[in-house]
């Protein structure tokens, strides 16, 4: 109900005459009474084959009450129907509360599987063995009576998961809670592609929080090496031995200051303002004070300066910073599937000619080629389209990028700077030798196949 779409319903709006939208509107009724036809069958035997297993979880538990957190009223309904008639079972879907043992209100299941409950007896005629709630139980209550969850079904995310559990694993509860869910079929798991949806919303979370802790770790650090770190060129400069071949840099625009870090890849400087990357580089940081060679300190600033200025050439035209690597990296998964999709016999040459031009068109810099990738990735033209495409990309002379910024934006400047050497690790990245044209060609063949 909350994530089905009909996108064909609304194609077209108020260019399709009322018979043909009737008749769209009739075959996706069609389809949906046939779907419903089909899936019938299946909810009362699923149903029956979850409560077997909750029947013997709640026979292995002894005395332990357990708790089904469902997202869906639906769910708590089909399961109650299957459960009902074993001793001790309610459920709960928004103010109603179902209950085979007399009539239950809300504040009398929430009394019962609160703070202070008492343990559950087999010869209490009203005593809670297993409750079935929707998350609306999931937020702002307290069920320390219990000590057994539950998930009935997959949350949407994976705070929902811990929200549900934290209502049982409070102070004043069980010393321990067993945690146990239900899993979905391997095909609906790899059409929902939960594994990859659930990393992706966990990362945004700690991305999301990430912030607050960093702040604070780095300013730990940047105080402990602060009175002993000399003053060169306006800013206050010293390396340190780590755990990582990266810095930390400390720019000031105006009265605002901003980290950033860099990560030592291949001999080349590649500057981050990802706050993972930034607790990773905080963390890596030693004790052990190491000269600073001034080469060193030029290639780390020029870094930053591209940084900088590519930053504000995106936000010129509209982009967000940072949105060039992420385009640059869809642009290289376009071509694989393009690559993929040659037939077999050309697919060695096609992978090797589009891996050329591919890398012609990422040597142009400025924002204004992730511009042309953001509109060419927009459309699906055909490969030999989106090869001419790149190519014209790859023949745009680069211009230099501008040295200062716009009028009404204070460029930055370096306040501190903070060199972080691996262990056993020369202070200054050594880069490896250019690939010849071959072997340049082999690996733009083997990146893209």
């Amino acid at each position: 109900a909350t994530q089905l779409a009909m996108p064909l319903l609304l194609s077209g709006v108020g260019a399709a005459p009322p018979a043909a939208a009737r008749e769209t509107l009739r075959a996706h009724l069609d389809a949906v009474t046939t779907l419903r036809a089909l899936v019938r069958p299946a909810v009362d035997a699923d149903a029956d084959a979850r409560a077997a297993a909750l029947r013997a979880l709640a026979a292995d538990a002894g005395a332990v009450r357990i708790v089904v957190f469902c997202s869906h009223a639906r769910t708590v309904q089909a399961l109650y129907r299957a459960l009902r008639g074993v001793a001790g079972v309610l459920a709960i879907t928004g103010p109603r509360v179902w209950a085979a043992q007399g009539r239950w209100s809300r504040a009398d299941v929430l009394g019962a599987l609160g703070p202070g409950a008492a343990p559950w007896r087999p010869d209490d005629p009203r005593g809670i063995r297993l409750l079935l709630t929707t998350d609306l139980l999931s937020e702002g209550v307290e069920l320390q009576g219990a000590g057994i969850v539950v998930h009935g079904d997959v949350a949407w995310t994976p705070a929902r998961f811990e929200q549900r559990v934290g209502r049982v694993a409070r102070i004043g509860g069980q010393s321990e809670v067993g945690v146990t869910r239900f899993v979905p079929p391997c095909g609906a798991e790899e059409l929902l592609e939960l594994g990859s949806r659930f990393a992706r919303k966990e990362r945004a979370r700690h991305r999301a929080v990430a912030g607050t802790r960093l702040s604070a770790d780095t300013r730990v650090l940047f105080e402990s090496w602060r009175r002993s770190a000399p003053a060169q060129q306006g800013c206050l400069m010293a390396a340190v031995r780590g755990t990582r071949d990266g810095c930390l840099a400390l720019l000031r625009r105006g009265d605002a200051f901003e980290l950033l870090g860099g990560m030592a890849v291949a001999g080349r400087w590649q500057i981050t303002d990802d706050p993972r990357d930034l607790s990773v580089l905080t963390h890596a940081a030693g004790d052990t004070e190491l000269p600073l060679p001034a080469t060193e300190v030029r290639a780390i600033r020029r870094a930053l300066q591209r940084w900088c200025e590519a930053g504000a050439g995106a936000s010129a035209v509209g982009l967000a910073h940072g949105t060039e690597r992420a385009l640059r990296r869809a642009m290289r998964q376009r071509l694989d599937a393009m690559v993929r999709n040659t037939p077999l016999a050309t697919r060695a040459d096609a992978a090797l000619r589009w891996g050329e031009t591919l890398d012609a068109a990422l040597a142009v810099p400025g924002a204004g080629t992730a511009q042309a990738f953001a509109r060419l990735l927009r459309v699906r033209p055909d490969p030999a389209a989106f090869a001419g495409a790149l190519e014209a990309l790859a023949a745009r002379r680069p211009r230099e990028a501008p040295r200062t910024e716009r009028s009404g934006h204070p460029r930055p400047r370096l306040a501190a700077l903070l060199r972080i050497v691996p262990d056993g690790a020369a202070s200054t990245p050594q880069a490896p030798p250019r690939p010849s044209g071959k072997a340049a060609r082999s690996r733009s063949a083997s990146n893209l196949a």
